[in-house]
């Protein structure tokens, strides 16, 4: 069903931008509803049918949502126990749309997805982290030139990801610092698909001297609280980057901080890899510290 139009009253969350008469989705949780907020009192289907239009499919988000979870937790940790509150809450008001209710989640939340409405929305915490290299830094560390540096990133991340139809992929390879970070500090590592979505942009500047890097990573989903973050060697590694458990200072500052250094690593990361493939490092370091020169099947027999 369509959501009520003419009420410009924010979402009740009081975490997103949406309103009640536009498209059912918090930006800042992602938790959807199919039903038009306020909650109804006393509507009987047919007035609701004449206020809010024809029903449409079960499941298709049509208001804004009512969710308010806990900063400090990933966003998918608690959709789904408050849209199955959400959902008794509408159940006991009209009984009848019970024939209607098929999920409490509508699947538009996106978890676990590379989505578009990910990239433009964002889910979880939304970076973008950025750094200027000196270019003399670049040719006596990094082993190559700024001028191939941003031929490079133009031609693989940005090209070469459009030519193969990447939704959010355009990086070198953001997941594997993603990945590598969610299993150290206790995330959902299935939530490295929409958590790795980035954008890796270079340019000269400074008069084509020096290197200017981004990343942008919109959807980064990661907690501080519960979960594998209370696991020995993770907590321990949390505890490390200084973000173990909640921030009663400032609630949810310690994720905030987290999704902070994971897209801090990974434009180390990026800028790492882009440089050993401009300056042709790439298979020689991989041959000389990645390969055994031991036959490995006679050794095992």
């Amino acid at each position: 069903m369509r959501p009520f139009s003419g009420n410009a009253a924010r979402c009740p969350s009081g975490m997103c931008s949406c309103r009640s008469g536009s498209p059912a989705r918090c930006s800042w949780t992602g938790a959807t509803t199919m039903f038009p907020w306020p909650p109804l009192r006393d509507a009987s289907l047919p007035a609701l049918t004449a206020a809010a239009g024809p029903l449409q499919r079960p499941g298709v988000p049509s208001a804004c949502c009512s969710v308010t979870p806990c900063p400090a937790h990933p966003p998918s940790s608690y959709l789904a126990p408050s849209g199955q509150r959400s959902s008794r809450c509408f159940l006991r008001r009209l009984p009848i749309l019970r024939h209607w209710l098929l999920s409490s989640i509508s699947n538009y939340c996106s978890d676990k997805k590379a989505t578009a409405v990910n990239w433009i929305d964002g889910r979880g915490k939304s970076v973008v982290c950025e750094a200027t290299i000196k270019g003399r830094v670049v040719q006596s560390v990094l082993k190559t030139t700024v001028e191939k540096l941003v031929e490079l990133n133009i031609i693989k991340n940005l090209a070469g990801s459009a030519v193969a139809g990447a939704l959010g992929g355009f990086n070198a390879h953001a997941s594997n610092i993603v990945t590598a970070l969610f299993i150290a500090t206790g995330q959902d590592p299935a939530q490295n698909v929409e958590s790795s979505q980035c954008i890796t942009m270079l340019e000269a500047v400074n008069e084509g001297k020096d290197l200017h890097i981004s990343v942008t990573m919109p959807s980064i989903e990661v907690g501080t609280i519960g979960g594998g973050t209370s696991l020995t060697s993770q907590a321990a590694c949390l505890n490390l980057l200084g973000v173990k458990g909640p921030n009663h200072g400032s609630p949810g500052a310690n994720a905030r901080l987290l999704a902070t250094i994971v897209a801090g690593s990974v434009l180390a990361g990026e800028l790492s890899l882009l440089a050993a493939l401009a300056a042709g490092q790439l298979v020689k370091s991989h041959m000389k510290y990645n390969r055994s020169s031991k036959d490995v099947a006679n050794a095992a027999s």
